[in-house]
């Protein structure tokens, strides 16, 4: 049989362990969301000739044109590929033409030049 302060010491000494695993793991953490964020700042600068400045009365909460395409195209900030006209038939915009292959995995545009 064990003696009672024995099975105490153990207690003790594992959750000081698993005290300490813990701070370590938030240590490595800490230091590693610091250097990716200066690696960040050193390799992704902002700067004018990488940089689009886009201002409007709308909230912007994504660049992600599939999220808020409708504010970048009434800004004409960029174009979409195909129109809908008023009957909504879908007509060329960027995209002279269409088609999709025959297993429907893929679509093909070819684009207008300029």
């Amino acid at each position: 049989m064990s003696h009672p302060l024995t099975a105490q010491l153990i207690r003790r000494v594992l959750v000081a362990r698993v005290k300490l695993l813990i701070v370590a793991s938030i240590a490595f953490i800490l230091v590693a969301m610091l250097f990716n964020h200066i690696l960040a700042d050193k390799f992704y600068q902002v700067q004018r000739h990488n940089t689009v400045s886009i201002s409007g009365p709308w909230e912007f909460t994504s660049f992600e044109p599939a999220k808020h395409g409708y504010i970048y195209t009434r800004m004409q900030v960029i174009e979409t590929l195909l129109d809908v006209d008023k009957k909504g038939q879908l007509k060329p915009a960027l995209a002279t033409d269409y088609w999709q292959t025959s297993d429907g995995l893929s679509w093909h545009f070819n684009l207008r030049e300029g």
